[in-house]
């Protein structure tokens, strides 16, 4: 009968918890900053141990999912898929740095390999220590690039001269961020070509077998819907990065050698493998 009392109990907990991250009413903003802070807490707090940390996952999924299901009432289209990929991106690397690589705060790093990088001085106060925790797991949580570990991945960016200062650093975040924000609404205030559903119909589909049919108002149709899809590709993801690192180095969370650049130098795209780095 115990027994029977506890699968009710959990069964109506997981129903309550997927009702309350489904509801349209949560902004998917605050979802999204809600799944952050909870894989920074099981990062930095949690013992590594893969069958607790494991049964957070469906709590991490529920909170992608209500992202994805309240996108569409608060945002535009394309501001709800991108919270959509990154909540599920954040799945994705949850169950990386979480349960396979299991990173902790005692080892700075994956526990799986067994090392121990990091330790506190014995005076430090609970309250630093627990900040000191929570910081490592906001590091984790966004170290999708690993960067200035052992585990970075190849070809990061680094910046141009030198580590800037952190008031230099906020200065030109903020003015990336209102770059980025200028640029998505200058396209966004541009006209729909005449006749869409013609130009973008799926016989439109084939370019190189129809060559001599092509009409130059397709074309120029063609070469500008693809500059300004790339074009606002690139400025979402400065606008995002840099809002998260004017967050994250503002309010002291991590320093700005964390949060290197997203993209190299436009300079150095002379070769394919340039290009994609």
């Amino acid at each position: 009968m115990c027994f029977h009392h506890i699968h009710e109990f959990c069964h109506l907990a997981l129903g309550l918890m997927v009702k309350m991250f489904t509801q349209p009413l949560i902004h998917p903003l605050l979802l999204f900053v809600s799944q952050i802070l909870f894989i920074s807490f099981v990062v930095g707090f949690l013992p590594p141990l893969f069958i607790i940390r494991a049964g957070f996952l469906p709590i991490v999924i529920c909170l992608a999912y209500g992202i994805i299901a309240s996108g569409s009432e608060w945002c535009r289209v394309l501001w709800a898929s991108l919270f959509s990929g990154f909540a599920n991106g954040f799945v994705l690397h949850y169950i990386d740095v979480a349960l396979l690589s299991s990173w902790s705060w005692e080892s700075k790093g994956p526990s799986i390999l067994g090392k121990k990088h990091f330790t506190t001085a014995k005076s430090s106060s609970k309250m630093y220590k627990s900040f000191q925790r929570f910081q490592f797991g906001i590091l984790a949580a966004f170290s999708y690039r690993k960067l200035n570990t052992p585990y970075e991945v190849r070809n990061a960016p680094h910046f141009t001269n030198k580590i800037p200062t952190r008031k230099k650093f906020l200065a030109t975040r903020l003015l990336l961020l209102l770059i980025s924000v200028l640029i998505m609404d200058f396209w966004n205030t541009l006209p729909s070509p005449e006749e869409p559903e013609r130009l973008f119909s799926s016989h439109a589909i084939p370019l190189l077998s129809r060559l001599d049919k092509l009409e130059p108002e397709e074309l120029i149709v063609r070469l500008g819907s693809t500059i300004v899809f790339w074009s606002n590709m690139y400025c979402i993801l400065q606008f995002l990065h840099a809002v998260a690192s004017f967050i994250a180095v503002g309010l002291n969370l991590s320093t700005v050698d964390a949060w290197r650049p997203l993209f190299g130098r436009w300079n150095q795209t002379s070769d394919l493998r340039g290009f994609w780095g």
